[in-house]
């Protein structure tokens, strides 16, 4: 007796050894996990407007063996920074780094050449067994940040980036006091 298996039928058999042949992939394969994300504010202790030329780093680092040791697990730039509070955001797999490794967040901004901002020690911990973790980070100016605040005490720098204006409504106040029950909103003649 002989088979004869028709093109659909080796089309079939091949899609079904595909779809075998992914079910022998391991789940804590590092590529295949949801990444772990860290965001967080960084605010500045001292208000001094950031220029168009300023840049944020922000890096997740691996402070087993210290932060003058520290090798960086993830990392995200933004220019320019924008105005304090900065937003931050580092990504990372839990599966691609050993589990007794300790991490914290580091943030630096620069501007006009120079390092205005660190983040002091002790570093904010990161909790590795969170896939997402909120940290707050405080960012201490340095003496480049105090000189340059000393050279232009009570105005904006000339590059600075512009500050946000409050929303401002052309609603009357009469109309934004009187309830919405009792408003007439019958068209105008």
């Amino acid at each position: 007796m002989s088979v004869i298996v028709s093109r659909a039928g080796w089309l079939g058999l091949f899609v079904a050894a595909a779809l075998l042949a992914g079910c022998g992939q391991r789940i804590d394969d590092p590529t295949q996990q949801l990444p772990h994300v860290v965001r967080g504010m960084a605010t500045q202790d001292v208000p001094l407007p950031l220029s168009t030329r300023s840049r944020v780093v922000a890096e997740l680092l691996d402070v087993s063996d210290g932060v003058e040791e520290a090798s960086v697990i993830s990392r995200q730039e933004l220019s320019p920074a924008g105005q304090s509070p900065l937003p931050l955001e580092l990504r990372y797999r839990p599966a691609e780094i050993g589990s007794g490794v300790q991490l914290a967040v580091r943030v630096t901004v620069e501007d006009r050449g120079e390092v205005f901002f660190v983040t002091p020690e002790p570093l904010p911990p990161v909790d590795r067994q969170q896939a997402s973790e909120i940290v707050e980070v405080r960012l201490e100016a340095t003496d480049a940040a105090r000189a340059f605040l000393e050279e232009v005490p009570d105005e904006s720098p000339a590059d600075a980036l512009p500050e946000v204006p409050e929303f401002e409504s052309e609603v009357p106040d009469e109309l934004m006091e009187t309830p919405p029950d009792e408003l007439d909103l019958s068209p105008s003649p």
